[in-house]
């Protein structure tokens, strides 16, 4: 894959550089070296992802949630429910900070749930020290959240 042909998939799938970055665990501007030539792509990492990507793309979030306790990320659904109950408490149309959500514990991010589109990442402060993400749907979180029986 080069990087005029990883632009066009991204697009085409309508997902930010930074969404993309997200999915890979690496940063957007990585995405956007790869995709003017300036690095070498990953071949097997990116395409995988990117299959990963269209599937989530597909899903509810009601079953994005599910995937996550099918897999067994204990982690991600404590963080998902630490997340909702904020998401709860200050509204929904309210962006959050990962540290006021746990209580100012320090977390280095969300990536899980933003790759997966549970999170959206809509911004950072503080050369990029905090990042602040809002909750796509949280009737279809917390749909799956009380059917799980965590919430």
């Amino acid at each position: 894959m080069n990087g005029v042909r990883l632009r066009t998939e991204r697009q085409r799938l309508g997902l930010s550089q930074a969404r993309l970055a997200d999915a890979l665990g690496v940063t957007a501007n990585t995405v956007a070296r790869w995709e003017r030539g300036e690095m070498r792509i990953a071949l097997p990492q990116v395409e995988a992802a990117i299959r990963d990507l269209k599937e989530i793309e597909s899903m509810s979030s009601y079953d994005r949630t599910m995937q996550l306790a099918r897999e067994g990320n204990g982690l991600a659904l404590a963080l998902l429910k630490a997340c909702y109950q904020w998401v709860l408490k200050q509204g929904r149309d309210h962006d959050f900070a990962a540290r006021w959500v746990l209580g100012g514990i320090p977390v280095v991010n969300l990536r899980t749930l933003s790759a997966r589109g549970i999170l959206e990442k809509v911004g950072s402060a503080r050369g990029g020290h905090r990042a602040y993400y809002r909750m796509t749907d949280p009737d279809g979180v917390g749909h799956a959240l009380r059917t799980l029986g965590i919430v």
